[in-house]
């Protein structure tokens, strides 16, 4: 029922943190955005990045020492990355 729904209507936004094991990772981008998702966050911890997924948008890549907006989701939103993405 929830895939259903998700089809329907989409999320706003989703995000995934990766283990490294997870080839089908393009794959769910891939559905999340055609499910109408708007923006899919994907955090790589070893790699400190965090690689934003848009429809219609090449990929963006940021780091922790960037500020994470979404005006478009959220009005005023914004997550300095600092504070998710681990210091190693």
């Amino acid at each position: 029922m929830q895939h259903i729904f998700e089809k329907k209507l989409g999320w706003s936004y989703t995000s995934n943190v990766e283990s490294g094991q997870d080839q089908m990772l393009p794959f769910k981008i891939d559905e999340w955005l055609s499910f109408g998702t708007k923006c899919v966050l994907d955090l790589n911890a070893a790699k400190q990045v965090v690689t934003v997924y848009r429809p219609n948008h090449d990929p963006v890549m940021l780091t922790r020492d960037d500020i994470f907006t979404a005006e478009d989701i959220l009005p005023g939103f914004a997550l300095p990355l600092a504070k998710v993405v681990p210091n190693l």
